[in-house]
């Protein structure tokens, strides 16, 4: 089982909130666990633990955010630069009934 998917079988998704140092306005984002993809693809390249108690919060954080909100098109580092604060929470979603499932 994956860290966005919990034992009672709902999904984790995020909300968070990114502030940015020049005064451009604040950005909100929600995003599903996909984003976390970003995170594993981003801690692997660079040599990160994917998850436990060693994993640096605040730039998961900064990974998710960014991937959430589709910024940049200079990139992740050059992003992160402008960025003065990320807050970043999970939200458990209870899990699909199965009578209002398409399936």
């Amino acid at each position: 089982m994956s860290e966005a998917e919990t034992s009672a079988g709902g999904l984790v998704t995020f909300r968070g909130r990114v502030t940015y140092k020049n005064g451009r306005e604040p950005v909100d984002f929600t995003a599903g666990p996909a984003v976390v993809a970003a995170w594993e693809l981003y801690a692997l390249r660079n040599g990160y633990p994917v998850n436990g108690p060693s994993v640096p919060p605040l730039l998961m954080a900064l990974v998710v955010a960014f991937e959430a909100i589709g910024e940049g098109p200079d990139g992740f580092e050059t992003w992160r630069r402008e960025v003065f604060a990320v807050e970043l929470a999970a939200v458990e979603l209870p899990p699909t009934r199965p009578e209002a499932s398409a399936v």
